[in-house]
């Protein structure tokens, strides 16, 4: 059950939008942004030609390091059909991810519960992230989800010293940057994490923490 009623507020808001913005990526022309200039083309060339060779526009000439993996998992939701339909839904469950891990990380960090159920849904419907990212197949979403079970599973270690801890952090590092080069230099703050000390729980936390953990 919900902690109280600003969460089953935030929750039910989310739910209600969310549904909103399915119909909207399902009945509506896709929105022009990174997906249509090179995510996307990269996914249908792959799927025609069976090549990725860089062959179907100059802007590629300063991006040497596409196509990355993010282009290439995207394919599978663009062979069953033929068309870009399902990419349109590829991130969803990605910002759902997101959001639980957002309210994980700051339940641990001694957030009460309530307070950290509406900061992942705050998270989810943040306007840079939902619904303007779930734009095709745009992959920062995805990005932004293996950075947070980054950051969780790293303070999960620094806490109870399971090394099952260290290995599902390097699985979300490794998978953050390899769906997107971005995640390269990112890699290294997040492994950096390790080696800090466990922070302690406060009695009261903060509401900053809501704040300061929220894009």
């Amino acid at each position: 059950p919900l902690p109280d009623p600003a969460a089953r507020l935030a929750v039910g808001l989310a739910f209600g939008f969310g549904l909103f913005w399915l119909g909207q990526l399902a009945l509506t022309p896709p929105l022009g942004t990174d997906s249509l200039i090179y995510h996307l083309p990269f996914v249908a060339q792959f799927h025609q030609t069976g090549s990725l060779e860089r062959s179907f526009a100059d802007f590629f000439v300063a991006l040497p390091y596409m196509p990355f993996g993010g282009e290439l998992v995207f394919h599978w939701l663009f062979a069953p059909v033929g068309t870009d339909f399902l990419c349109r839904f590829g991130q969803l469950p990605f910002v759902v991810f997101a959001a639980l891990a957002l309210s994980n990380l700051l339940r641990l960090l001694g957030v009460p519960a309530g307070s950290a159920c509406v900061a992942g849904c705050a998270l989810a419907l943040a306007r840079p992230f939902f619904p303007l990212q779930l734009a095709l197949n745009n992959v920062d979403v995805l990005v932004a989800y293996f950075g947070l079970a980054a950051i969780e599973e790293a303070l999960r270690w620094r806490r109870s010293g399971r090394w099952g801890d260290v290995a599902l952090h390097g699985l979300a590092v490794g998978l953050m940057f390899g769906t997107k080069p971005l995640g390269v230099p990112l890699a290294p703050v997040l492994f950096a994490l390790l080696l800090l000390p466990a922070p302690a729980l406060a009695a009261r936390p903060s509401r900053l923490r809501v704040l300061a953990a929220a894009p």
